[in-house]
């Protein structure tokens, strides 16, 4: 019995210190801060109950890899449903101005990719969508948690998910 307090206590004192010290994009592994929005059914999501503990407004996922996954899908969906495809009004519209300084997010992201904010871009292209969710995650948490590595795994997983 006291193994089992002292087990609960020390992983509460983790969690409560985690959550002090390390962005919240790297508890959630939601590097691009993707808020809970009941029309998306993300693969890797916690489910509703336990996420909505956790985090009452933002995606949390079992593996920073099904993070990015959503990220991609999620820009991605943003090129084809919404005919976006610069730098400004994909940004635009993840990041709005209500909720955030969006001429800043859109200007650090398009320093770090080297690119203009309004030249046409294609999320489709892997190496540009690596680029652009590195650069993002980046601007979101002021470095980047995870690596290039598990967004490579999460593009494997779409394109072989969709036949690519």
């Amino acid at each position: 019995m006291r193994l089992f307090i002292l087990t609960t206590v020390v992983m509460t004192a983790g969690i409560l210190l985690m959550k002090k010290f390390v962005p919240r994009s790297v508890w959630n592994n939601n590097p691009l801060n993707i808020r809970i929005s009941q029309r998306n059914e993300w693969v890797g999501e916690l489910p509703d109950a336990i996420n909505k503990a956790h985090d009452s407004e933002f995606e949390s996922f079992y593996h920073a890899v099904d993070g990015y996954r959503a990220a991609i899908l999620l820009l991605r969906n943003y090129q084809t449903k919404y005919k976006l495809n610069s730098l400004k009004t994909i940004i635009s519209r993840f990041a709005p101005p209500n909720e955030n300084q969006t001429p800043s997010y859109i200007y650090a992201v398009s320093q770090r990719l080297g690119i203009h904010h309004e030249k046409t871009v294609n999320t489709f292209d892997d190496d540009f969508i690596k680029e652009l969710v590195l650069a993002m995650h980046y601007h979101e948490t002021g470095d980047v948690w995870f690596g290039g590595m598990f967004v490579d795994t999460a593009i494997k997983k779409i394109n072989a998910q969709q036949g690519a």
